[in-house]
């Protein structure tokens, strides 16, 4: 099967994850240009300003499981208050050109209804695009693990860019943020024509923790150059409608 141009797009990245940060959003607007496009879990912080919205000819529709979070979105755009594991609205179905989302698969339950879900929202040829945590990272193990009046504060203490009121945590669950063969076919066989995850290695919870810090570094460094993308800290899961 011919390679995609987004995948072709992402797999040029160098596979780390402050690449995967820095460059999704130009990603995001590639693909978005002159489309009708849908953001899950925008909230007040959406991928887009006006501006960019106005300068790339995009049709943006934001959603999030919040009515107060999309209230407080900067934004005068079409927003849909649901939770896109469950039942979307109507108006939503056979609409959308490219679905994206980031740091939002974690905290879903029931991931193969969502990508059902997706897919269903999505045109013919259409595109999904999750950025999303990988499960057998260390800190996303402890955090799937730890209960959130633990996790929380040890989070805040860790990521110090990370507040309560800016980029706050939420209750994550990891369905699906695994990468394997197996999740791929499961999630393809919700309509979708082809399936690609691709792997990033490496984050930033140890950076005021020099010690620790330099000993993931070489371990990072070494499970990079061996390919093990079970142990990928970071994925783009591409699926194509």
């Amino acid at each position: 099967m011919k390679r995609h141009s987004l995948h072709s797009k992402i797999a040029s990245l160098d596979n780390t994850s402050s690449e995967a940060f820095k460059n999704y959003k130009s990603i995001v607007i590639e693909q978005s240009k002159g489309k009708t496009v849908l953001e899950i879990g925008a909230g007040r912080q959406p991928l887009f300003s006006p501006e960019e919205l106005v300068q790339y000819e995009i049709n943006y529709v934001g959603n999030d499981i919040s009515q107060v979070e999309l209230d407080a979105m900067p934004l005068a755009v079409p927003k849909y208050v649901f939770d896109a594991s469950k039942d979307v609205p109507a108006d939503c179905l056979d609409r959308f050109d490219f679905i994206f989302s980031k740091m939002v698969q974690e905290h879903i339950e029931g991931t193969p209804r969502y990508y059902q879900n997706l897919a269903k929202m999505l045109k013919h040829g259409g595109v999904a695009l999750n950025f999303h945590p990988v499960l057998y990272a260390f800190p996303f193990v402890i955090n799937r693990l730890m209960p959130e009046r633990l996790s929380d504060p040890l989070l805040y203490a860790l990521r110090t860019d990370r507040t309560r009121m800016r980029n706050p945590k939420f209750p994550a669950l990891y369905d699906h943020c695994v990468i394997s063969r197996k999740v791929r076919d499961n999630l393809k066989g919700q309509d979708f024509s082809e399936v690609v995850q691709i792997p990033f290695y490496g984050h930033g919870y140890y950076k005021s923790l020099p010690m620790i810090r330099n000993i993931h570094r070489r371990i990072t460094d070494f499970i990079r150059s061996k390919g093990v993308t079970v142990m990928a800290s970071f994925c783009y899961t591409l699926a194509i409608k």
